[in-house]
Parts: structure tokens; C-alpha cells; sequence
């Protein structure tokens, strides 16, 4: 039945019974399921006698049936009784229940549900209860409800005195919810009206956060540099934190003038001398360190200073410090300690509930799996962020959703374009870029380099090397003065790759111009790939040999997926010069190494190269068991024997989203659509050809 038939039925069977039964019925409506008969009596405004007298009739006619409270036959039942009330009625019943239900010591939350429901009337003792629940969703790790519990507690305040404590309240939750616009604007209200000095200064430090993942660096100076002056003569160390959050600020806006970038290295510059300094300075130092492409092991040593004395600095300033060491351990090559670092922030962020702190954490974790070589826990990490953010790739028609408003989702898509192209998939990367409408964004904050990277390394993979040399060079340009190192965006080495074809001079320089950076960077990865692109623009009697230091440099570095593809193009090298032996040997390390991380192009590669040389490599297969890469094989395997996937994660020591990317690849190449088939594919199944 539908919700018209069934009021119809509901009003003939209510008409029956007395005008008690009536009013009970709407009270059981508010309340809802499970209701307190004496609460729901108060509600209803009837004595005992009355209330038993009603309860019979509406079981009598099947409307309500008593059990741990009263409750109504059918949700249907309840809809059409609740919707007959006229809304006055409906929001004044709601804010009686909270009433009643308040003191009667009833939950926080389910209280505050009845008010979102009533109409504000100025009452401060509900503004005190919708803000306790808002604490207790926080808690719990739900900042959406704690945002809504806010926004009706403004609306309910009568008195400009507690505004400015709720504004600071609704924003801070909006900022964990990953509201950054909303939370930039209510900061921006709350700090225009608060007189206390060190509250003003945690809502402008929360402000330059909210201002700079709403890719609106630019405002943060302006916003906080009046309050930095007035601190200056009453609070010393939280203008020095301010001064830090706008130098930050200034660091990642790559339209930054060249003279305001002076001030970035000027609040840097105490850590530079070696004096002893906060968290926010020795990571903004790290940062600043790594643009001006000093030795990989400053950044280092800057980064692993604010590693030791982040937790001292305020519970708000966490977060800015903890991005900022991350993004300088990653780009130097402190993988390890990283890893361990971006593993501990993601658990923190799921216990807390913060889609803030989870999309930084859960971002930049993809982004150090990828150099890496981790493709599959890059692509799960990536693709969190991107659920997280609430923008889900493939879900919607093409060119049907805006561009992201924030950094997170440029660099977690960046990941995604550059792990398909990895597994030859350039249609579903060019699809994906199209659906999340970044296929043309941009914005002169630092992070979207890494989104015109990837596009451009697409546009190589394509063979569209026009388009590939114009977004790199222009994004060379942007950067002029603000960043120098190629560890962020080796857009050197690619144009000049890309250029080899038809300007080999500006492809020589533009490939010995990285080369001598990555040289004084002095970080592995870096260096590896500088010298790959040189020996592949130089001159060919140089090629093998810089070839040759590309895999020593990369041998004992953790960019394993670099140092295949060095291997790779070695054994080609080799193999045109006639040295089959020695290609054959360089082209099966790549082949095992590029296969081992999901690379399955370079892999292919590798084949092809083998074959012509005469070898035959064992085939590579893209369907079926063999292949399954060791991780997937893992994973499928623990499937297979009825393990949920939060166990398998559980007993691999990886995240659920790991899990769920690995049995989505292995369900396309077992060709299965459920993980009752996983045991008969499985069974008796030789090893996987290569891990």
C-alpha cells in the first residue's frame, strides 16, 4: 500500500476511538518507535487512565503494538500519522520531546535530534544541549551531524555573546568534514567578532587552513596579517605561529610575487642557522629547503626536527606542521620514516572521524606508495580520498560534476592518471579526468602541479607530445622562483623526452639542466631519473653508460618502479648494440621488477624487447591466475577461504581499501563476479609466474 492509502485507512480507524487515542498517536509519532509510554503521555498531555484507555484502542486497531516501548505497526503507519500534523504542531511536539526527554536524562544525540526538528525560539539551554551533541558527534567521529547540530544552534541563539563561540565551533567542525569553503567563511565571522587574544589566534590559524584547501592561498595573508601585528606587542609565540601559517601559505600559492617569498625564508631562517626552533618553523624550513633544491639530507634533518617536536605545538597547528614534514619527507626520500608516520595519521583520522585529516594523511600516503611502487595501495589510497571528498569517479555523465574545490582530489586523481597509465590504461585515465572535471582545471597553488604532471605524462602515452611539451613548459614557467628542485614535478627530464623528436638541442639542455639539480638534490630517485632522460637525449655513446648509473644510483633506493624502468631501457640500449647477453639480463630484472609493482606496460615492454632480441621471455599473462601479482594472489587466497576483507586487512597488516582494490583486479582477470568462484580458480593453481 501506499502512503495515501494507507492515511486514508489510518484516519477511518482513528475516528473510531476517543480524541485521546488521537493525541496519543501523534506524540508516538514524534517520539517515534520505541517510546516511553509515561514520556509519551507527558507529550500527549493525557492522565494514566487516559493514556491505558488509548494505548488498547490503537493496538485494538492494529495501529500500534506494544513492545520495549511503543511502536507503530508499520513505518507507513507512523509516516501518515506524522505527516497529517500541521508543521507548527509537528516543531512544537518535537521541541516538547526534547524537553521532556532532557530531563528525564535521556541521550544528548537522541535530544538533539528533536530539536533539529523544532523551530528556534532564542532558548539558551538548547543552545547548550546542541552543542554538547555536536562534542559528542565529534567524538565519535561524526563531524557531518556535528555540523548540523551547530548550524541549528546559531540559528537558535538569541544573544550575540555566544555567537562567536559558535561560530568558532561550526567552522572548526566544518573544517573536519572537509567543508573548507563554509568552514573558511564562518572562521572568517568568528574571528571578526572575538576580543580574546589566543582564541583569535586559533581561529585565524584554523582560517589559513580552511582558506588554503578551498585553493585560496592567496587571501591568507591578507586575512591574518593585521592580527599578527597586534599579537606581535601581546603574544610573541602566537604571532610567530601566525607568521609561520601565512609563510606557508605564501610557500604552496606558486603566484606568490618573487619579494613575498622573502618572507618565507626570512621566519625560516632562525632553523637554517641552527638555532633551536618550534615545529612550524623546522617544517616550513624543510619545505623551503626543498624547493631551493639543497641536499636531500638538510630537508632530512629539518623534517626529522619537526618529526620530534610536532606534538608540542598546539592541537590546531597539528596538522599544517605534520603536512608540511610529510610532503618534504616523501620528495627527499625518507620513505620509511613516512610511511610509518602517514600510517599512524590515517588510523588517528578513522578514529576521529576527520575527513580532514584523512584526506591530507590518505592523499599523500598515495602519493609516496606510488614513487614507491606500491600502484595497487596507491590507487586504494587514492580512490579513499576521493570518497572522502565526495567526488566518486565514473559515477555520474561526463562533464556533469565542477571541478574540485580543494587540493586533495587534484592529487589524488594525479595518482590515478599516473597508476593507469602505468597498466596502459589511458582511455579510463583520460575518462576519469573528464568525470571529475579536472581534465582542464587549474590553479596556481602547488600541489595541482602534480595534477599537470600526470596529465601531461597522459598526453605522452598518447602521443600527443605537442600538447605534452606545451603544459610542461608552462608549468616550468610557473614555477621559475619558487620551485627549483625536480623532486616535486621532473618536468625537465619529460619535456625533454618529449622533445627528442623534434628539437633535440632544447631536449639535451633541458635534460642536463635536471641532471645537474638532481645531482646537488642528491636523493636516489631523483638523481635516477635525471639520468635516465640525459642517456635518452644525449649522445648516443654516452647513453649505456648513464644508463648503467641510473640502475647503480637506483639500486639501493626504494623507487623501485624507477629503477625497472631504467633497467628496461638499458636492456634496450644493449640490444641495439648487439650485447644480447647483457640485454637479456637488464630487460628480465626490469620485467620482474615492473611486474612486481603492477606496471604491467613497462612489463609488456620488457617482453617486447626480449623477443627482439631473440629471447624468448615467458608470456605475460593479463587474464587468469597467472596473472595475479603475489599481493593479489594473497589477498584472493584468504578470500577464498571465507576471510572478510576487514580480516584479510587485518592479517596483511593493509588497509580495507587495499583489500577491496586487489579482489577488484582480481575479480577482472579471473573473469568472476563472486568470491564463491575465488576457491575453484584458485585450487590447484600453480604459483603466479613473478611476485
Amino acid at each position: 500500500m501506499g502512503l495515501e492509502t494507507v492515511s486514508r485507512w489510518t484516519i477511518l480507524r482513528l475516528a473510531g476511538l476517543p480524541p485521546s487515542a488521537t493525541a496519543l498517536s501523534a506524540a508516538v509519532a514524534v517520539l517515534g518507535d520505541g517510546a516511553d509510554v509515561v514520556l509519551t503521555a507527558r507529550l500527549a498531555g493525557l492522565d494514566p487512565p487516559s493514556c491505558d484507555e488509548a494505548v488498547d484502542g490503537l493496538v485494538s486497531m492494529s495501529i500500534l503494538r506494544v513492545a520495549d516501548g511503543l511502536a507503530f505497526t508499520h513505518p507507513l503507519v507512523r509516516w501518515a500519522i506524522y505527516a497529517g500534523l500541521p508543521p507548527r504542531r509537528r516543531a512544537r511536539g518535537h521541541r516538547e520531546a526534547a524537553r521532556l526527554l532532557w530531563h528525564a536524562g535521556g541521550a544528548v544525540e537522541h535530544v538533539a535530534s528533536h530539536l533539529l526538528a523544532a523551530a528556534p525560539a532564542g532558548d539558551g539551554e538548547v543552545v547548550d544541549i546542541l552543542i554538547d551533541a555536536a562534542r559528542s558527534a565529534t567524538r565519535k567521529g561524526a563531524p557531518d551531524l556535528a555540523v548540523r547540530y551547530l548550524k541549528r544552534a546559531l540559528a537558535e541563539s538569541a544573544h550575540d555573546t555566544s555567537r562567536p563561540e559558535l561560530l568558532r565551533e561550526l567552522g572548526t567542525a566544518e573544517q573536519n568534514a572537509g567543508q573548507f569553503e563554509a568552514a573558511a567563511e564562518n572562521l572568517r565571522r568568528a574571528l571578526e567578532c572575538t576580543d580574546d587574544m589566543a582564541t583569535k589566534i586559533e581561529i585565524a590559524y584554523r582560517l589559513r587552513t580552511a582558506l588554503v584547501w578551498s585553493d585560496r592561498a592567496r587571501e591568507v595573508a591578507p586575512a591574518l596579517d593585521g592580527l599578527i601585528a597586534e599579537a606581535t606587542e601581546r603574544d610573541s609565540e602566537g604571532a610567530l605561529l601566525l607568521e609561520a601559517a601565512v609563510a606557508g601559505a605564501l610557500q604552496v600559492d606558486l603566484s606568490t610575487p618573487r619579494g613575498l617569498r622573502d618572507r618565507v625564508r626570512q621566519v625560516a631562517s632562525p632553523a637554517f642557522a641552527g638555532e633551536p626552533v618550534p615545529a612550524h618553523i623546522s617544517s616550513l624550513a624543510a619545505v623551503e629547503a626543498l624547493f631551493a633544491n639543497e641536499p636531500a639530507a638538510r630537508v632530512l634533518r629539518l623534517a626529522e626536527e619537526a618529526v620530534r617536536s610536532w606534538y608540542q605545538a598546539p592541537e590546531f597547528a597539528r596538522g599544517p606542521i605534520k603536512a608540511q614534514l610529510f610532503v618534504a619527507l616523501i620528495l627527499a626520500e625518507g620513505h620509511s620514516l613516512a610511511r610509518r608516520l602517514l600510517d599512524d595519521e590515517v588510523e588517528d583520522a578513522r578514529r576521529h572521524g576527520s575527513a580532514a585529516q584523512f584526506l591530507n594523511a590518505a592523499v599523500l600516503r598515495s602519493t609516496l606508495f606510488h614513487r614507491v611502487g606500491m600502484l595497487a595501495e596507491a590507487e586504494a589510497d587514492a580512490r579513499a580520498a576521493l570518497e572522502a571528498a565526495h567526488l566518486h569517479p565514473g559515477t555520474g555523465p561526463s562533464g556533469s560534476r565542477p571541478p574540485a574545490h580543494s587540493l586533495h582530489a587534484p592529487l589524488a586523481v594525479a595518482v590515478l592518471v599516473d597508476t593507469m597509465i602505468e597498466r596502459g590504461k589511458t582511455g579510463d585515465a583520460e575518462r576519469l579526468l573528464t568525470e571529475t572535471g579536472l581534465a582542464g582545471a587549474d590553479s596556481p597553488l602547488l600541489l595541482f602541479s602534480f595534477l599537470i604532471g600526470a596529465r601531461a605524462r597522459l598526453r605522452a602515452a598518447q602521443g600527443r607530445t605537442a600538447e605534452t611539451t606545451k603544459e610542461l613548459l608552462a608549468l616550468g614557467a610557473r614555477m621559475e622562483g619558487a620551485v627549483l628542485t625536480p623532486a616535486l614535478v621532473p618536468w625537465r627530464s619529460q619535456a625533454a623526452l618529449a622533445l627528442a623528436g623534434t628539437d633535440a638541442d632544447a631536449a639535451r639542455r633541458l635534460a642536463r639542466e635536471e641532471l645537474e639539480l638532481a645531482r646537488v638534490f642528491g636523493a636516489p630517485g631523483t638523481l635516477g631519473v635525471a639520468l635516465r632522460a640525459a642517456a635518452l637525449t644525449g649522445a648516443p655513446d654516452e647513453r649505456v653508460d648513464l644508463l648503467r648509473e641510473s640502475v647503480a644510483v637506483l639500486e639501493d633506493s626504494s623507487a623501485r618502479l624507477e629503477r625497472a624502468r631504467s633497467l628496461v631501457e638499458l636492456g634496450a640500449s644493449l640490444r641495439r648494440r648487439g650485447r644480447r647477453s647483457e640485454a637479456r639480463t637488464a630487460l628480465e630484472s626490469g620485467m620482474d621488477g615492473a611486474w612486481s609493482c603492477g606496471a604491467t606496460a613497462l612489463a609488456q615492454r620488457a617482453s617486447e624487447e626480449l623477443r627482439a632480441g631473440g629471447a624468448r621471455p615467458r608470456r605475460l599473462a593479463l587474464t587468469g591466475v597467472d596473472a595475479l601479482t603475489g599481493a593479489e594472489r594473497g589477498v584472493a587466497g584468504l578470500a577464498a577461504q571465507g576471510l572478510t576483507n576487514r580480516q584479510i586487512a587485518e592479517a596483511l597488516v593493509i588497509s580495507l581499501h587495499t583489500v577491496e582494490t586487489h579482489l577488484r583486479h582480481v575479480f577482472h582477470k579471473l573473469d568472476i563476479t563472486s568470491r564463491k568462484q575465488l576457491a575453484e580458480h584458485l585450487d590447484g593453481s600453480p604459483e603466479p609466474a613473478s611476485p
